[in-house]
């Protein structure tokens, strides 16, 4: 099969599984006082961000899992796995009773879904990154990687416009069941596609000479802890932007503009558009000025508009003006996500990758991205000042790039263009003598490649006693 096709179909397999996991975010509008009903409309908003968060504890065990397998059997197999199995709780979910209906179970039910989906996702958000990556052609890893991103928002928008069509006047009050139940129709047809894939390149050369890792989380955990911790950093400046751009305001939407569940959604589905071609594009721009670069820059704008973007949203009249706020940050945010699947990547040797990259990704989903929302929630209602969730991105944001620029001040790899360079490398002067432009380039540069593309090495063979700045 052709590389093209076969990164096609990865990512609509991709496309498919988010289909199925972003229907959760997107329907708590709906979802909420269906089985977190309350006089108080903040505890029922906290109850319903709270299951959000709850289902991110089970990514780092269903990285665990599927990183074993994709470390073990090939990135192929887990990625299958995965699909077949995350439909099945999104299926439960469109069958599940009310809270009016049964009580207390009804919560307990959705939250039990909740966690199983989670599961999945922590091996196939990683499973579909390093897949791309892998099969990528050398000098358009960034370009392909964005990909992946590009499938999420294609799979949100699927979800979210099945979800509009359903809340139609004309049917019933389980219309958004519908939405739900077709999710096992779509997971049947991306694990149909996931079994048409080759396995990567790399994985199969490994394969063939015999050197996969026994337990490649061990590996992991004890040569590579500072990747973990950078992936982890990482995550933060990634998922963080995207939890208050769909989830958080979300609920401002809710509250602030009385706006219905199908309004939300349309609302959202504008961003996805926007995203969705926001991401192809700075994946090229990644590859064209060095992907530390984009990733560096958007940081920064992420950090210094975050406050004054929040200031404005608090003075918004109208959701468009809301909607001027979010795309901005969604921009942002795009520079971040695009190309983060090739840095990740990098951290970590083939034979470890999948472990490594999974657990380092969930344990930030955790801490960070999935806690986003109720954080946000409780800190503007501590604090009465509605721009109080600007400093939890300004704070996620610093993080991210204090582990993209780790390399300043750590001898380890370095990756630019979209590839990684093992041995000698050296780094260009900056050719303009304007402050600012040699700033970015000490901070983000591009390293003149001596050698070639090399993935498989890792970061535990190169040789970082001849790296210097010239």
């Amino acid at each position: 099969m052709k590389r093209s096709k076969v990164i096609l179909a990865g990512v609509m397999g991709t496309a498919l599984e988010y289909y199925d996991t972003m229907l959760y975010m997107h329907f708590l509008p709906i979802l909420t006082p269906l089985f977190f009903p309350s006089e108080d409309a903040f505890i029922s908003s906290l109850l319903s961000m709270a299951s959000f968060a709850v289902g991110f504890l089970m990514r780092p065990l269903g990285g665990i899992v599927f990183g074993h397998i994709g470390d073990r059997l090939g990135r192929r197999v887990a990625l299958g796995i995965s699909i077949m199995l995350i439909s099945l709780p999104t299926f439960v979910m469109g069958l599940l009773p009310t809270y009016g209906q049964v009580g207390i179970i009804a919560p307990m039910a959705l939250i039990l879904c909740r966690l199983l989906q989670n599961f999945c996702v922590g091996g196939e958000v990683i499973g579909g990154s390093i897949f791309l990556v892998e099969q990528a052609k050398p000098g358009y890893e960034s370009r392909t990687s964005s990909l992946l991103n590009v499938a999420i928002q294609i799979g949100s928008f699927i979800g979210a416009g099945l979800g509009l069509i359903s809340l139609w006047a004309f049917l019933p009050e389980w219309g958004w069941r519908i939405p739900f139940l077709f999710g096992a129709v779509f997971g049947l047809f991306g694990y149909y596609v996931r079994t048409k894939i080759q396995e990567t390149p790399e994985f199969s050369h490994l394969r063939q000479e015999k050197r996969l890792a026994k337990l490649p989380l061990w590996e992991a955990l004890k040569r590579d802890k500072k990747s973990l911790f950078r992936t982890m950093g990482i995550c933060a400046g990634v998922m963080t932007p995207f939890q208050i751009i769909y989830v958080f305001m979300g609920d401002v939407l809710k509250t602030k503009f009385q706006l219905l569940p199908d309004q939300i959604l349309a609302h959202n589905m504008k961003l996805m558009v926007l995203m969705a071609l926001v991401l192809s594009g700075m994946g090229y721009l990644a590859d064209k000025f060095g992907y530390k670069r984009i990733m560096g820059l958007s940081l920064l704008g992420a950090i210094c508009f975050s406050h004054p973007a929040f200031w404005m949203m608090e003075r918004a009249l109208t959701p468009n003006e809301i909607l001027l706020m979010q795309a901005v940050l969604a921009v942002l945010a795009c520079g971040v996500a695009a190309p983060c699947c090739v840095l990740v990547s990098s951290l970590f040797p083939v034979r470890e990758r999948y472990s490594g990259y999974a657990l380092g990704w969930s344990l930030g989903a955790i801490l960070f991205a999935g806690l986003t929302p109720l954080l946000s929630l409780l800190l503007v209602q501590w604090t009465g000042d509605s721009k109080a969730p600007s400093y939890i991105l300004m704070v996620y944001g610093g993080a991210g790039l204090a582990s993209i620029m780790e390399n300043l001040f750590v001898l380890t790899p370095f990756i630019g263009r979209g590839r990684l360079w093992h041995k000698k490398m050296s780094y260009a002067k900056s050719p303009s003598k304007n402050f600012l432009n040699k700033w970015v380039d000490l901070w983000f540069t591009v390293p003149k490649a001596k050698h070639r593309r090399c993935l498989q090495c890792g970061p535990r063979k190169t040789d970082l006693s001849i790296i210097e700045i010239i």
